[in-house]
């Protein structure tokens, strides 16, 4: 699997499979080499436009869908490797984020604790 990142990537490929649903948020083309052009169009005020994603957001669109990884692993597009490497950045983000907000909890919770202890104190003595 491979990304592509503008229109003139297309020339001369032949299309395996499409993905144009009503409601999803992108349009996906894969090619029979496994490359992945992933565009969304933006509408307003009657125009509209087409944004290419890039490889990073484009991969990241892909993996997450649950549906689309999975139609493109069955037809091998996606390889298993890929998807668990994918799962496991997911796992490391999510455990790193949550490292960082226990480190922020417990650090507010020193400052209230400083700050009651002092009030308490000063109002002992």
């Amino acid at each position: 699997m491979y990304f592509m990142e503008k229109e003139e990537d297309l020339v001369g490929k032949e299309i395996a499979f499409t993905h144009m649903a009503q409601f999803a948020k992108a349009i996906t083309i894969v090619t029979k080499d496994k490359g992945i052009l992933v565009v969304e169009q933006f509408q307003d005020d009657g125009s509209s436009e087409i944004s290419m994603y890039g490889k990073y957001n484009a991969r990241a669109y892909v993996l997450k869908h649950n549906w689309l990884r999975k139609t493109l692993h069955e037809k091998g597009i996606i390889s298993h490797e890929e998807i668990e490497e994918y799962e496991n950045e997911i796992r490391l983000a999510h455990q790193k984020q949550q490292e960082e907000y226990k480190k922020r909890q417990e650090e507010q919770e020193r400052r209230d604790y400083e700050r009651l202890k002092a009030k308490f104190e000063d109002t002992n003595n």
